[in-house]
């Protein structure tokens, strides 16, 4: 019995370390006069981050429709809805609303 509870540790001790992924969400806010209250948290390595219901108070003709700006490790883009992004590496990540007139939005970083 002794050698094979020494054979399972062993098989146990080799087998590569399971990273689990977790899922977070952030979100951001302008104010009618443009004050932005944007949202940053950090990241440890490789994300994708997707942005999640942006809206504006007001859409006028020919403004652009409410999205996601998110910055980051290589990365500085806007994201309309239920787009999403990859970040290679650790780092902060930024998440401003894009539009005209008050503003929310939300990203989910998974990670």
């Amino acid at each position: 019995m002794k050698p094979l509870v020494t054979m399972i540790v062993l098989l146990l001790a080799g087998l590569p370390q399971v990273a689990q992924a977790r899922s977070r969400t952030i979100h951001a806010t302008q104010t009618a006069n443009c004050n932005r209250h944007p949202a940053t948290v950090a990241v440890e390595g490789p994300a994708t981050i997707t942005c999640l219901n942006p809206s504006q108070s007001i859409h006028r003709q020919g403004s652009p429709a409410a999205a996601c700006y998110i910055t980051g490790p290589g990365v500085e883009q806007v994201v309309p809805k239920d787009g999403n992004i990859a970040i290679n590496g650790a780092g902060k990540v930024t998440l401003t609303c894009h539009g005209d007139g008050s503003l929310t939005c939300s990203a989910r970083i998974d990670d």
